[in-house]
């Protein structure tokens, strides 16, 4: 066996955190199908592809209710209108879903004081560059106490 002398470069993958601060509605009682929040735009970067990793959310007050979300991604900017504790009717945008992200509610860690985390990481999911959007849908009824709710997702790039 001869070594090469030309240097093998491996291919790194760089994670890059895009945060989003919710809008959620303190006075509100979200039922399972309403919007938390409204419509999130997310920067990704990257080349060519990115790979949605992680999905991290934070309650920083007290809240009464089980906490369980889905997250829908979106590949380009939904038509759909996405008012805060209205239910979301997906119509002409279920083309361009790029998937979505359960948050069951035994995901919350909820014994905390204060309010709640939950975190599902090995998403593996596709996603373009640049712009893509996301909205949370509540699954069961609950009340965020206040406006104090965020999201972080982790995106593996090339």
């Amino acid at each position: 066996l001869r070594a090469s002398s030309v240097p093998v470069s491996p291919n790194f993958a760089y994670t890059r955190i895009s945060s989003a601060t919710v809008s959620a509605n303190p006075g509100a009682s979200y039922t399972a199908g309403d919007v938390v929040g409204g419509k999130l735009q997310l920067s990704v970067d990257g080349t060519y592809y990115a790979v949605l990793k992680s999905i991290s959310i934070g309650i920083a007050d007290t809240f009464t209710g089980t906490l369980a979300m889905k997250v829908i991604i979106f590949e380009e900017n939904p038509s759909s209108t996405f008012l805060d504790d209205f239910q979301y009717s997906i119509g002409a945008d279920a083309g361009i879903v790029c998937g979505v992200v359960s948050l069951p509610s035994t995901a919350f860690v909820t014994s905390i004081t204060g309010g709640a985390v939950a975190s599902i990481g090995n998403i593996d999911m596709v996603v373009p560059v640049g712009t893509i959007y996301a909205v949370i849908i509540a699954e069961n009824v609950f009340d965020p106490g206040a406006d104090k709710l965020s999201i972080r997702f982790g995106f593996e790039t090339d």
